[in-house]
């Protein structure tokens, strides 16, 4: 999912959760293609860091991103990065927990 959505705004230039002009807009529309029946789901995304550790101090001082790492009620992550034809760099973090039960 994390990798879908980085290539995504790397190829569209954009930075954006949802995506109308991809084919996978949402985050929902992701793990359905991923075949991830999910529980709960949050994403972080950015764009413009020169590395991993710079966009990873960038969300932890962001209250929301924060809250999306540090969130106990997800087990699982997956993490993307892409580079767009002019060389910036896209990165998203999707956080989840499976539905276990119906």
């Amino acid at each position: 999912m994390a990798k879908i959505q980085a290539a995504n705004m790397a190829r569209l230039h954009k930075l954006a959760h949802t995506l109308p002009e991809s084919q996978l807009p949402t985050l929902g529309s992701r793990a359905q293609f991923a075949g991830y029946p999910f529980g709960r789901l949050s994403e972080n995304i950015a764009f413009g860091y020169p590395n991993a550790p710079t966009v990873v101090q960038g969300w932890m001082n962001s209250s929301g991103h924060r809250h999306n790492i540090l969130d106990t009620s997800v087990v699982e992550t997956g993490i993307g990065i892409a580079r767009a034809s002019d060389g910036g760099v896209y990165y998203c973090q999707v956080f989840g927990k499976q539905l276990t039960e119906l």
